[in-house]
């Protein structure tokens, strides 16, 4: 299994302090987001490579942080938000510059969280996204809000108007090598870039599951959410 932290995002409009830093190297308790995540990813078996995926305006202060041989820092070429690929694109641009064919655990690199990816990955040929309780209808319409029926998405429906449901999609995806080719498909396919939609698009094809993640998870996309990583961390 390989594993892929998505980190090709121009950040710094909403941190006044991150003009030019990407929001996966803020740090909590003194380590980068990024750095929470791949020790995550290293609690579990099977994993033989972790990619970072970020863009050549970033990829340097990555390196400058991470000088691991188990992590591989990739660029997907870009140079400025005029360029960006978006989140599928970038994964699409590993897939195929790295030529994968390999049971994927993809990572958004804005995620904060403190519990084990285990149950997420244990079922080897189920697509499966984290979700994640909110408990609060109104901050759901900020995310991807999910229905579901019984361990199965019934519904993935981004930022709505009015949220039917707290339970949100995580930055936090399961995909076995059989479902990998479905990433360029959709490239090809639809008109957008958005993680929600892809998955969408896999539910039309194939059964997505689901693993509700328990503990404590931030989306740090916001001075507000960061104060509040800072302050659980």
């Amino acid at each position: 299994m390989k594993a892929v932290i998505l980190a090709a995002g121009y950040s710094g409009r909403k941190f006044l302090l991150m003009r030019d830093r990407p929001k996966g190297l803020i740090l909590i308790k003194d380590k980068p987001i990024v750095g929470h995540i791949i020790d995550r990813i290293r609690e579990l078996r099977g994993v033989d490579r972790i990619y970072l995926v970020t863009n050549e305006k970033y990829k340097k202060l990555y390196q400058a942080w991470f000088n691991d041989p188990k992590v591989e820092i990739i660029s997907d070429l870009t140079k400025d938000k005029k360029e960006q690929l978006g989140a599928v694109g970038s994964l699409n641009f590993l897939i195929k510059n790295k030529n994968l064919n390999d049971n994927l655990l993809v990572v958004g690199s804005d995620n904060l969280f403190n519990f084990s990816l285990h149950s997420l990955v244990n079922e080897k040929n189920k697509i499966k996204i984290g979700v994640y309780d909110i408990k609060d209808i109104d901050e759901a319409v900020n995310y991807g809000v999910v229905e579901i029926e019984g361990d199965k998405i019934k519904k993935l429906e981004e930022k709505p108007e009015k949220a039917e449901s707290t339970l949100i999609s995580t930055a936090c995806y399961y995909l076995p090598k059989e479902s990998i080719k479905f990433v360029d498909s959709f490239i090809q396919e639809k008109d957008g870039n958005d993680l929600g939609h892809l998955i969408n698009y896999f539910k039309d094809k194939n059964e997505v599951y689901i693993h509700k993640f328990e503990g404590k998870w931030f989306d740090v996309g916001t001075d507000s959410n960061l104060r509040e990583a800072r302050k659980e961390y």
